[in-house]
């Protein structure tokens, strides 16, 4: 996940590459220890501004009565386009809050329906962990061969 100093160069990534679903797979700290930078506005009504890029959650939730270790938030994120037009994007942040770094994540289908819920957009999905060998690996592993499946 993004660090301090490198959050504005995330923002700037996520609108260059016109994402609409970013899937963190992390906690901001884990057993004491920093993993992530703080990146979204985790609270509802919360607005943040990095490098001139307005971000604003709208919506915080469960993803699903069943899933409520996924937090979902609707973050609006208002820009200045390199022309000088101003623009505003709509962006779903999917929070997994349980699946503990090097570890095994609660035997749920969890993965399965944060992956129905993010799969079918044609623009590229961000995930992060903490590193980005291990939960993030996983995930995408799952949806790579879940596409596979699709082939058959």
């Amino acid at each position: 996940g993004p660090l301090d100093g490198t959050i504005p160069e995330f923002w700037m990534m996520v609108l260059q590459e016109e994402s609409q679903t970013i899937v963190m797979l992390c906690n901001c700290i884990e057993m004491g220890k920093f993993k992530c930078a703080e990146y979204w506005p985790n609270q509802l009504g919360m607005s943040r501004t990095f490098a001139g890029i307005e971000i604003t959650n709208i919506q915080m939730r469960p993803m699903s009565p069943e899933e409520l270790t996924v937090i979902v938030s609707v973050l609006i994120v208002k820009f200045t386009k390199p022309d000088g037009t101003p623009e505003q994007r709509e962006i779903r942040h999917y929070q997994w809050t349980d699946w503990p770094d090097r570890g095994v994540p609660p035997c749920k289908l969890t993965s399965m329906e944060l992956l129905s819920r993010v799969r079918g957009t044609s623009k590229p999905i961000i995930v992060h962990c903490s590193a980005g060998i291990g939960r993030t690996g996983t995930v995408v592993a799952i949806e790579y061969i879940l596409g596979e499946f699709e082939k058959m």
